[in-house]
């Protein structure tokens, strides 16, 4: 039926990759831009809210070939928020997403960080050991995340056993 090769049509899809209607209409039009839609959709997964970390949890016990296809993780609380899906995010998926290889944590851009007005994204002892069940990372983002102490920030660089990049802005 098709009249071009399947690299073509997967070079039009890769261009759309920031378009997620066009990649959802991709994924409904034709079973043979299905696979490459959704590796679109699902390479970079950002999760903000637990009504997101729930729906993606749902989804991937739905159909757990997604799984596969995510490779990077993006962490970043709204600013009115609680930041703790860090910490939920990275407990629930650590064992679900085997090819992550990439986690960004985004602290929220004008933040109020004082204690007692707002909590800011924290990097816990248990989220740097959540980090350890993601077989595959090896770059870490930090965008705009403070650190408490040194020891903070050593258990972070030291937690996952395959890291090779750390990026801090």
């Amino acid at each position: 039926m098709s009249t071009f090769p399947q690299e073509i049509y997967d070079t039009v899809i890769d261009r759309c990759r920031r378009d997620v209607p066009t990649l959802l209409q991709c994924a409904l039009t034709w079973r043979a831009w299905a696979l490459r839609s959704r590796y679109n959709l699902y390479r970079t997964t950002t999760i903000q809210q637990q009504k997101q970390l729930y729906g993606f949890s749902q989804a991937l016990a739905a159909a757990p070939q997604i799984a596969d296809l995510v490779q990077e993780l993006v962490l970043a609380p709204p600013r009115d928020d609680k930041p703790t899906i860090v910490r939920s995010a990275a407990a629930a998926l650590a064992y679900k997403l085997p090819n992550v290889s990439k986690i960004s944590i985004v602290q929220p851009p004008f933040m109020i960080t004082y204690p007692g007005v707002c909590e800011h994204v924290e990097i816990s002892l248990r989220t740097a050991c959540c980090l350890t069940l993601f077989p595959r990372l090896t770059y870490l983002s930090l965008i705009d995340v403070p650190l408490s102490s040194f020891l903070d920030f050593a258990r972070l660089i030291t937690a996952p056993p395959c890291l090779t990049t750390l990026e801090c802005r």
